[in-house]
């Protein structure tokens, strides 16, 4: 295209900083096409590689159809070759299936100041012990340490790249599919000061005594996540108990044999954040125990606790800052304790078949900041969205409230009226958590 013609477009009486500030609002791929429009957008496009500083390698966030076949390792190289020794973060979600080229040598080529990088898109069969050695080598600077399955054969790579990496603050293992071989032996090589945040994902080798060693010296952890949380000692959740500055706790899938070390966690009073989902030890005495010792909670989720009932949910209304309730699957509970939960943001009681109306529709009414409510297979009918359409009409502080009708006995059909402050949905939820096995 004539250069004289673009000069005349209405985009470039633009200066050159709004122009790049559009470049890097773009898709990738439509960023790369830019510079092909004319000399100048190929000079300021060049220019705005500089000020990209975090990076997602995912086909969808390029801007590419996810049947396309333009994705593979040069455009990949041709990004990075542009933005790769700006980048501070690197997230790797989804690496060109047709490369011959390790991920690994890649990123250290062309990204050498990385300080976080995310490998959820490298399975285990990617990652070797030389790539373990490059991470160690290239990045002793990380402050965040993302990874999916990690062969066995890496633990003691990783114990020598734990190590070195004295500023690690954020690190998370595993993913929902597989399982992660490590015993824990590398654990131990963690910066204890450092470290504010760990997820263990699927750790099927753990070992407890490693566990625990590493647990001891984290003096700063923030947020803890274990899941399934079953290869432990009774000590384990006495050390978790004795670490007052987390504030941020998940351990799923935790056996009934610890029910007496479970009282620990009651000393984690800065706790906001507690998920709980599928324990057998988790009983409304527990619920009463929360209620009276983590006052500071937030969010709390206690789904698939079978020995729930509305007693233990009743008491957790005393919780004043609780903001979100997950109770999906518990069998026990009815419509009952929901009417106090007066400071609730979010609800979800998904296959709770116990529930109706009556408590739904006083919480509707009795919760001014009420944004969700999941009543996936619940019992109730056109009552609770009519009382919903009464009560968010008369809303004025503009929150929308969204509720799930999925598989209840709502007939939208029956309903004429509407209101702009309520939202409705009719779709199965596609949350993993909801599909337990």
């Amino acid at each position: 295209m004539d250069d004289n013609i673009i000069d005349k477009t209405c985009i470039n009486i633009l200066n050159d900083d709004c122009i790049i500030e559009i470049f890097l609002l773009l898709p990738i791929a439509d960023r790369i096409r830019s510079e092909r429009v004319c000399k100048r957008w190929r000079s300021l496009g060049k220019q705005s590689w500089k000020e990209v500083r975090i990076l997602d390698v995912k086909k969808s966030t390029w801007g590419l159809p996810e049947e396309s076949n333009n994705y593979n390792l040069d455009i990949v190289k041709h990004v990075l070759t542009r933005c790769g020794k700006f980048l501070k973060q690197l997230n790797v979600l989804q690496w060109p299936l047709n490369s011959d080229h390790k991920p690994m040598s890649v990123i250290c080529e062309y990204c050498p100041n990385l300080q976080c990088i995310n490998l959820m898109g490298i399975d285990k069969f990617w990652l070797s012990t030389s790539d373990i050695r490059s991470l160690r080598n290239n990045y002793q600077n990380l402050s965040k340490l993302i990874m999916t399955d990690v062969k066995l054969e890496c633990e003691d790579h990783l114990s020598q790249l734990f190590r070195a990496t004295k500023k690690l603050k954020y690190l998370s293992v595993g993913g929902l599919v597989g399982h992660t071989d490590l015993s824990g032996k590398c654990l131990q090589y963690l910066p204890g000061d450092a470290i504010e945040e760990i997820h263990l994902i699927r750790w099927g080798n753990l070992n407890p005594n490693y566990l625990n060693a590493a647990l001891r010296k984290f003096n700063n952890l923030r947020v803890l996540e274990m899941f399934p949380f079953n290869r432990f000692d009774n000590s384990t959740l006495g050390i978790i108990g004795e670490k007052r500055t987390i504030i941020d706790l998940s351990l799923f899938n935790t056996p009934g044999r610890v029910i007496s070390s479970i009282n620990y966690l009651f000393n984690l009073q800065n706790l906001e954040r507690l998920c709980l989902r599928r324990n057998s030890m988790i009983n409304d005495i527990f619920l009463i125990n929360i209620s009276n010792n983590l006052k500071q909670l937030k969010y709390l989720n206690i789904s698939s606790c079978k020995e729930v009932t509305d007693v233990g949910i009743s008491n957790l209304a005393s919780l004043e800052k609780l903001e979100v309730l997950i109770a999906n699957r518990l069998d026990k509970i009815t419509n009952e304790p929901f009417g106090n939960f007066y400071n609730l943001k979010v609800l979800k009681c998904a296959r709770c078949e116990n529930i109706i109306d009556p408590g739904i529709m006083k919480l509707i009414s009795l919760a001014p900041n009420l944004t969700t409510l999941d009543l996936f297979r619940c019992s109730i009918t056109n009552q609770t969205i009519e009382k919903a359409i009464e009560i968010t009409k008369q809303r004025t502080n503009s929150i929308i409230l969204e509720i799930n009708i999925h598989k209840t006995k709502v007939d939208m059909s029956m309903i004429p009226d509407t209101s702009p402050y309520l939202r409705i949905v009719d779709t199965r939820p596609t949350d993993y958590y909801y599909y337990e096995v």
